[in-house]
């Protein structure tokens, strides 16, 4: 049993040794920036190390772990005891709390990747009422240029809420167009004062949609009279059947839709070929 232990920390010993390079010697593996702010800017460290082989070494690749994180590292072959880096930029913004970010480094000398980390707490930036209503339709600013409805079965009304604020200097009377006969919009208040907040209610009748599945509707704002294509606000939908109200007879009498098959292989086609296979059913 001894003899197994001392095999197995050998085997571990020597596996974790070779995730390092021999020769490529970090200062450290791991940078903490501690607090920062999400309005404050690109933070970056630079990753310092030594070559201590006996001959050039070179950083034949970087990768990082996010979009969020951008590598830079020192080109050139670094020779035996001279030094080369590996910076890590990190834009805090859109990305408050804490973070942890690695960076992967290949080197000449090792087939196996170094991993770097940076980490952090980015401290949320004080929104303002531009990122807090994001879309300006004439004054008029709207947390959101939709109103997603979600599933609304075919017997069903649905209401949704959407916030809006007038942010200029004058009264704003809101009324809509465009608006399909399943979709009734209010706003509230319909003349909405400088600096106010109000209300877009909507709701969704499912009983008055000849259709089934995704359904997507644009509708317009008419600001004081004036109506812009720009102001286009979409109200969507998934429109279901409701079978909950059906009995067990008329459930188990319901029709049931039976492909003979699922998947078709075109195989190998050539360029400009057209081929069509039909999927049929009972």
């Amino acid at each position: 049993m001894r003899k197994i232990s001392y095999l197995l920390a050998f085997i571990v010993v020597f596996t974790t040794s070779q995730t390092v390079s021999s020769q490529v010697k970090f200062e450290k593996l791991e940078h903490n920036f501690g607090k920062i702010r999400e309005d404050g800017g690109v933070v970056t460290y630079k990753f310092k190390f030594t070559n201590t082989g006996k001959k050039p070494v070179v950083i034949m690749k970087v990768n990082a772990s996010c979009g969020c994180t951008t590598p830079e590292w020192t080109r050139s072959p670094i020779k035996p005891n001279q030094s080369g880096y590996v910076s890590a930029a990190f834009n805090p913004t859109n990305r408050p709390n804490t973070f942890a970010k690695t960076i992967q480094v290949w080197t000449s000398d090792q087939k196996a990747s170094i991993t770097l980390t940076i980490k952090g707490d980015v401290i949320p930036k004080q929104k303002t009422v531009v990122d807090q209503y994001r879309f300006n339709m004439g004054g008029l600013r709207l947390k959101a240029n939709h109103i997603a409805f979600t599933t609304v079965y075919n017997d069903q009304v649905k209401t949704e809420e959407l916030e809006i604020i007038n942010t200029s200097k004058k009264n704003l009377i809101i009324e809509f167009a465009n608006v399909p006969a399943h979709i009734t919009l209010q706003a509230v208040p319909k003349v909405l004062a400088p600096n106010k907040i109000g209300k877009i209610k909507a709701s969704y009748n499912g009983s008055k949609v000849n259709n089934w599945g995704y359904v997507n509707s644009r509708v317009y704002l008419k600001i004081n009279g004036k109506a812009d294509n720009s102001y286009r606000l979409s109200v969507n939908a998934t429109i279901k059947e409701n079978f909950s109200k059906l009995s067990k007879q008329e459930l188990a009498n319901a029709p049931i839709m039976d492909f003979k098959e699922k998947e078709f292989n075109f195989g190998t086609l050539t360029q400009g070929e057209t081929i069509t296979h039909e999927f049929k059913f009972t």
